[in-house]
């Protein structure tokens, strides 16, 4: 009975045992799960959220993140889990933003084999996948790709539309790359008439950011969420100018012109401040005023269009080329050139916000432009702190923005 008994004890430390162990293992993996997603974090914090300026020092830091995350995902959960897709996907933006061309052919690899991966665990429909297909559509922008970027960019807004809704900020931002890219578009063929099939794309952009404008402002907490998007700030700052000219030329019927300008001029009304800057709602009213007073016009016009495109007075406005043939860049945060320009008369833009830094269609970053200087009530300190705002102006055309950079 005793040899039993010991028997028996025996068996009952070892289980004892045998569950401590159990219990560390847990404790281990659940540990180095949470550091895999402190890593992951941390990555897409180096990669999406600081100044441009400050990349070459932050993208390294990424990176040494992200093979901490990768090494540890790979090692618990494997190729095939979504955590380690999502690690992948942050680690082609990384490669994408280092703009070499031995970084993109690396980028485009991963992406197919992702993509691949994405399609057999969660199929191609899935948001992760939207993901990793808009990154790509940027890389097309980066490779001169223009028609196959067109196809992915139109392809992540429906699926995004489909899947998320149209109050999402993922499609938010789908609807602001196809905006950004078809707006560098119309720059370009200023010359040709707006009948011209690149006008036309660019006003159905317009008037999709335009619905997703007027819906943040109408629902419940839209405000809110407004002043949290970057997306709806940045299609703030250009289409209430953008669609002016456009209305003009006629690339509306004239009744749906009038329509638009009204949805505008209320909407406008509606969205909240976020430029700390600004002090006054009077230019919010001087906006709606004049959005509203140009759909008058459009109705009570004897003639339509009321002008004929191109705009004879477009051309002392345009900017010439950078250094090297580079196009000009735009300012980003800080004062988005509208289409319609006249620099000697601007109108402060209520939206605009953030640090500024100005980025080339190449990525590369550089000092802001000059901007005119206007004597405002902004206070000192707010002043000497931050460079003088852009002021949003009445119709001339100026260069638009190249797409923004990666942020999916």
């Amino acid at each position: 009975r005793g040899s039993v008994g010991g028997g028996e004890g025996g068996g009952g430390e070892g289980g004892e045992a045998g569950g401590e162990r159990g219990r560390e293992g847990e404790e281990l993996r659940a540990a180095r799960k949470e550091a895999a997603a402190a890593h992951y974090t941390l990555a897409g914090f180096f990669t999406y959220h600081h100044r441009r300026t400050d990349l070459g020092e932050t993208l390294s830091l990424a990176r040494a993140h992200l093979e901490k995350a990768l090494s540890l995902q790979r090692g618990m959960l494997g190729e095939r889990h979504v955590a380690t897709l999502c690690s992948e996907l942050v680690r082609a933006q990384v490669l994408l933003l280092r703009n070499t061309s031995s970084e993109y052919d690396k980028c485009e690899e991963l992406l197919e084999s992702q993509l691949t991966l994405c399609e057999e665990v969660l199929s191609l429909r899935h948001p992760l996948a939207a993901k990793m297909l808009a990154v790509k559509a940027r890389l097309c922008i980066k490779l001169h790709r223009e028609h196959e970027c067109e196809e992915l960019q139109q392809r992540v807004l429906t699926m995004r539309r489909s899947a998320l809704g149209l109050d999402h900020e993922d499609t938010h931002r789908s609807a602001m790359d196809v905006y950004a890219r078809r707006r560098y578009a119309a720059y370009l063929h200023r010359h040709e008439r707006i009948s011209s099939p690149v006008f036309s794309a660019f006003a159905s952009a317009v008037e999709t950011c335009l619905e997703m404008v007027q819906r943040a402002a109408g629902l419940p907490h839209g405000k809110e969420g407004f002043a949290l998007s970057k997306s709806l700030q940045s299609m703030s700052e250009l289409l209430f100018n953008d669609m002016q000219p456009l209305a003009e030329a006629g690339i509306w019927p004239r009744a749906q012109a009038a329509s638009l300008l009204r949805t505008a001029a209320a909407t406008a009304l509606q969205l909240p401040c976020t430029n700390p800057r600004v002090h006054t709602a009077a230019l919010f009213k001087d906006l709606a005023d004049g959005l509203g007073k140009l759909a008058a016009d459009v109705e009570a016009s004897p003639t339509w269009p009321l002008k004929e495109w191109p705009f004879d007075t477009h051309a002392a406005a345009l900017p010439q080329p950078g250094a090297a043939g580079q196009l000009p860049g735009v300012v980003v945060g800080v004062a988005a050139a509208p289409l319609l320009a006249q620099p000697t008369q601007p109108a402060l833009n209520p939206w605009q916000g953030g640090p500024a830094f100005f980025i080339h269609p190449n990525g590369a970053a550089a000092p802001p432009p000059q901007q005119p200087q206007q004597q405002l009530p902004i206070p000192p300190a707010a002043a000497a702190a931050a460079p003088q705002p852009q002021l949003m102006p009445p119709p001339q055309l100026a260069q638009p923005p190249p797409p923004p950079p990666p942020n999916d």
